[in-house]
């Protein structure tokens, strides 16, 4: 296959899509799961004990959650992902009114993508270059970026969702129930759940220690967990050099010329 024909099946569907095909089972598994957050952390929600959502009912524990949620800025979050080819990881970090970023790994292959405003970064290694483009040309496309980003605009990707996001969303708006508590990480919860047990239903375990901000969420089939921590923890987003950036158009022009 010519240089020409490289560029051209790597922009066929969209000018940038070529870049995130390993990359949007990940995000749509994220963005199910997604996360809301304000400008600022507000701690003007009255207090409340240890022990107390174990003697609330599933709504209300499931209403002072989502308030204490809407009231943090940011969160780090560890998904887990698995399926019939492997097990993905993937470290997130949000901020609201920022952007976010991630590391996946899955096997051999790692990612990094940074949102910052409208403009993502990624940077992945040779596994993933060979993946989508052969070895010979993965080569290529190493040696022209170096140590810089692929760049491109937030709308030519699949993380517009990573924005606006819920830890409930696989929870039912209503007949929720209590399931059986556990301790996670040194941390008592309270467990609510969806009672059809529905295979792609999640059960979400939120802390009993006054806090009441969510620990972990599991999909009841196994195939997703995501485990929240640091609520509210600065979260340092710093866009890259411009000498550390190439655009995905760029990238591709360069991939063309023989």
């Amino acid at each position: 296959m010519g240089d020409d024909e490289v560029a051209n099946e790597l922009g066929r569907s969209r000018p940038s899509a070529w870049i995130w095909v390993v990359l949007v089972f990940t995000i749509v598994s994220v963005s199910a799961v997604a996360l809301l957050f304000v400008t600022a952390d507000d701690e003007s929600l009255s207090p409340t004990a240890p022990g107390a959502l174990s003697q609330m009912s599933a709504d209300d524990v499931m209403t002072l959650a989502r308030q204490k949620v809407a009231a943090k800025r940011s969160v780090r979050t560890l998904l887990t992902a698995r399926e019939d080819d492997g097990e993905t990881s993937v470290d997130l970090r949000w901020v609201r009114g920022k952007g976010f970023e991630f590391r996946q790994h899955k096997g051999a292959l790692e990612s990094y993508v940074l949102c910052i405003d409208d403009t993502v970064y990624m940077k992945s290694n040779a596994v993933y270059w060979a993946q989508q483009l052969g070895a010979s040309r993965a080569r290529k496309a190493m040696k022209l970026l170096g140590n810089r980003f692929v760049k491109l605009p937030l709308s030519q990707t699949p993380y517009t969702p990573l924005r606006d996001m819920d830890p409930f969303a696989h929870l039912p708006t209503k007949g929720i129930q209590k399931i059986a508590s556990r301790t996670i990480d040194g941390i008592a919860t309270v467990g609510i759940g969806d009672p059809t047990e529905r295979p792609t239903s999640g059960r979400i375990y939120l802390a009993d220690d006054g806090t009441h901000l969510p620990v972990l969420l599991e999909i009841v089939d196994g195939s997703r967990t995501m485990k929240f921590t640091e609520w509210g923890q600065p979260v340092d987003l710093t866009v890259p050099r411009p000498s550390m950036a190439i655009s995905s158009d760029e990238l591709q022009r360069q991939l063309a010329v023989g």
